[in-house]
């Protein structure tokens, strides 16, 4: 019961959990079925939303002079898949082993010529390889201050001159709407968390400068405490600005989302091009 009451206390700001939501082998398979289950709403978006994100991004990188893309958080491929399918050179990073292996898999079935690894973007080290970088699905707001740092540095070095960055972000507008909450539930089995049976604590909590955090608890029958957290940064434009031209780069666009709706200043998210 101690232990219980220490996990469900508040953590600090960008506190880890005891494990990662996306690493958690017992959630491997949910994680992959959330980003291809279009009614599912977690990982990926439906294919109506994708095929404008792609239109955008053909617009943006026209093959003539942005052959190469590198997709940080590919998961598993489907951005990737349809701009080689256009035409576009495509290396895929990921540190979900199962969303990736799934990847290479259908880019081998499909003959495209996609070049995926299953790793960290904030330990590439590419030298002006790219003509252009997504970091998409809100993917920027979840790392820490420093890791955002970290990957707007392996971003920039990693371009060509004259290169860009397509990222999004929850907006100021979305932490002004969001609401805490406290739950809990009981599973017997194959739930969404855990395919063991389990109690579930969930809480989402606001904290100073723009930050959220949805923490889950799972207890489980053989005494086995897991907690996840997963924390959100929340962005105005100019805050965001801020951020991206310490990394050297330049804010050329921003739209109200990555399939390249008008920016509204009371909307959900930001999507930014980032120019080197």
């Amino acid at each position: 019961m101690d232990k219980l009451l220490e996990v469900v206390k508040s953590p600090e700001v960008f506190e880890e959990g005891s494990q990662d939501i996306w690493l958690d082998p017992d959630r491997a398979d949910f994680v992959l079925q959330s980003h291809l289950d279009e009614t599912m709403d977690g990982a990926s978006k439906d294919a109506h939303f994708i095929q404008q994100s792609i239109d955008l991004i053909c617009e943006l990188a026209p093959l003539t002079n942005h052959q190469s893309i590198l997709d940080l958080g590919c998961g598993p491929g489907l951005y990737a898949e349809k701009l080689a399918e256009r035409g576009y050179k495509v290396t895929g990073i990921d540190f979900a082993e199962n969303s990736i292996e799934y990847a290479k898999k259908e880019a081998e079935k499909k003959n495209l010529p996609i070049d995926y690894h299953c790793g960290d973007f904030l330990t590439i080290n590419y030298e002006e390889e790219f003509d252009s970088t997504l970091l998409i699905y809100q993917i920027f707001g979840i790392l820490k201050p420093d890791e955002r740092k970290k990957v707007l540095s392996n971003m920039y070095r990693a371009l060509k001159p004259g290169g860009f960055v397509l990222l999004d972000v929850l907006s100021d507008k979305s932490f002004a709407d969001f609401e805490e909450s406290r739950e809990w539930s009981l599973s017997s089995k194959n739930s969404m968390l855990s395919r063991k049976k389990h109690l579930g604590l969930i809480s989402t909590e606001k904290y100073p400068n723009n930050v959220s955090l949805q923490k889950t608890v799972l207890v489980f029958e053989d005494g086995e405490i897991v907690n996840y957290h997963y924390w959100n940064q929340y962005f105005s434009v100019e805050d965001l600005r801020q951020e991206i031209e310490e990394a050297g780069f330049t804010l050329e666009q921003v739209y109200a989302d990555v399939n390249g709706e008008t920016y509204k200043a009371d909307g959900e998210f930001i999507a930014a091009v980032l120019r080197k």
